[in-house]
């Protein structure tokens, strides 16, 4: 069975500062077990809060991609687009302290003009339309920019909540009452059928055994 593991925070690109998880790299380890011939399985083993939208969401793409069984585990956390990334997968096991769920996006915004005013800095915007450079460093939101970036995080969550809803075949308005950003803990995620079952490494291996009739071995193509 090979292995991937989904560490940290999910970005196009792994960051050297700190743990984190290529999506670029996940994706490529992810077709080549599934190009491997004598991988008879895939483990996803997920210890992350989530990151980028679009990274989680290529990553549980190229998972939903395989012909080959595909069991996820989470260990401390799956939350956020990490979850995304597991609903993807035949089965999730979690144990009884993982922190699991946290559907919904989020969009952050630094505004530091009250300080450039203090520290005598003077911020000029030459944009081509009201939206253009939105998110610029030193600027501020317009009311209307700011509408604009919540309608966007909103259509995010709409997708992220249709994810779950098919992947996990829970109904889409049972979906919508637990996507409020909430995690909970496996035995609660259990209830809430966002996991199969509580387990970990073991159990994963017993259930990959039963798919595919064979022994179980690990292997992983991290770089």
């Amino acid at each position: 069975m090979g292995t991937v593991e989904i560490f940290g925070d999910i970005g196009l690109a792994e960051d050297p500062d700190y743990i984190s998880t290529s999506a670029l790299n996940v994706i490529q380890q992810i077709e080549a077990l599934d190009a491997n011939s004598s991988i008879k399985g895939i483990l996803l083993d997920i210890d992350s809060g989530g990151g980028k939208t679009e990274s989680s969401e290529s990553i549980m793409l190229a998972v939903q991609r395989t012909s080959k069984p595909v069991v996820a585990v989470i260990r401390g956390m799956g939350t956020s687009g990490a979850y995304m990334i597991a609903t993807a997968a035949d089965r999730i096991y979690a144990e009884k302290m993982s922190d699991v769920g946290s559907i919904g996006v989020t969009q952050d915004f630094l505004d530091t003009s009250v300080k450039d005013k203090r520290d005598g800095i003077i911020f000029y915007d030459f944009s081509s339309g009201k939206y253009k450079g939105t998110f610029k460093e030193h600027s501020t939101l317009t009311q209307e920019q700011g509408a604009m970036i919540m309608k966007g995080v909103m259509e995010a969550n709409d997708i992220f909540m249709e994810y779950v809803s098919k992947n996990r075949n829970i109904p889409l308005e049972e979906v919508k009452k637990i996507a409020t950003g909430e995690s909970w803990l496996g035995e609660e995620a259990l209830k809430k059928e966002l996991i199969d079952q509580i387990g970990g490494m073991t159990e994963a291996g017993a259930w990959m055994q039963e798919q595919i009739g064979d022994n179980v071995s690990y292997c992983s193509l991290a770089k």
